[in-house]
């Protein structure tokens, strides 16, 4: 920036950022927000960057199981200028938090997202808004809307042929099928899903996979595995959720040591789920 010769610039900061995430992703969120601080103290950012860079330090922080940190992040880009990246993200953090009014709230983010998207026509931004929307639909019992949104997601993918940002849209589909009509579609779309999740090293979309196998397949093991893929991301919600369901259908687990972890994530959805069965009892640990 002009006059601030030694502010790095958004994009390096970015970049920095998803450089470092591999091996050391809280090192990785850690420096993206001191950057930010640097360059905004600086005076060296306008303001439709620093909403961006906001709203991916609330994502790396949502991956790292930081929900109020990630939410913080979030509502202040919210703050600057109006974004659809910033709302996809305020959206999906809010799903995350579980709060009994956070489904429409994040429904609302989540409308908003998309119509940025078709504003802009923003290929990725559409594809990111309609999964969300696909499991807030999911998550709210509308598996017929679910269907819907999703497979709005996997067209868009497969227009831009695009076999890796069809992951995430296919996970869901096989999760909203599992719940709806068409149960019998469940494994092979997950199996689809997980296949090209391995080939384009998307560790997340593998953990969706095989969250989606293990209850379609009735495969206790598979949430086993879809929690060590998680780890691997990193997305640590994701992987508390997947021990979580593990614990859920008796393929072992410490319930009360998940739920003080799901507590100081700020998962609260989470938490209260392990809290509804066997409160003070732990299970016994997996072998």
């Amino acid at each position: 920036m002009a006059g601030v010769p030694d502010a790095p610039s958004p994009a390096t900061l970015l970049a920095d950022a998803r450089d470092a995430w591999p091996t050391d992703p809280d090192g990785a969120a850690a420096r993206l927000a001191d950057g930010l601080a640097a360059v905004e103290a600086a005076g060296a950012i306008d303001p439709a960057a620093r909403v961006r860079l906001r709203a991916r330090l609330g994502q790396l922080r949502l991956f790292l199981g930081d929900v109020p940190g990630a939410l913080r992040a979030l509502l202040e880009a919210s703050e600057i200028a109006p974004d659809g990246y910033a709302e996809l993200q305020l959206g999906n953090a809010l799903a995350w938090r579980g709060r009994p009014d956070d489904a429409a709230a994040a429904l609302v983010h989540a409308e908003a997202a998309r119509a940025a998207a078709r504003r802009s026509r923003d290929g990725p931004l559409a594809l990111a808004s309609s999964c969300l929307l696909g499991e807030l639909r999911l998550a709210g019992g509308d598996a017929d809307a679910a269907v819907h949104a999703y497979g709005e997601a996997l067209g868009i993918s497969e227009f831009a042929r695009d076999e890796a940002a069809s992951v995430t849209p296919l996970a869901g589909l096989a999760a909203a099928h599992h719940a709806g009509r068409a149960p019998a579609k469940a494994g092979p779309l997950a199996r689809r899903a997980l296949a090209r999740a391995e080939t384009a090293g998307d560790a997340a979309g593998a953990a969706r996979a095989w969250l989606v196998l293990a209850a379609a397949e009735q495969d206790v093991g598979a949430f086993g595995r879809a929690a060590e893929a998680a780890d691997a991301a990193p997305h640590r919600p994701l992987a508390l959720r997947a021990r979580r369901r593990r614990v859920e259908a008796g393929g072992g687990g410490d319930r009360p040591a998940l739920r003080a972890r799901a507590r100081a994530m700020g998962l609260v959805g989470e938490a209260a789920a392990l809290g509804r069965a066997d409160e003070d009892e732990a299970e016994a640990p997996p072998a």
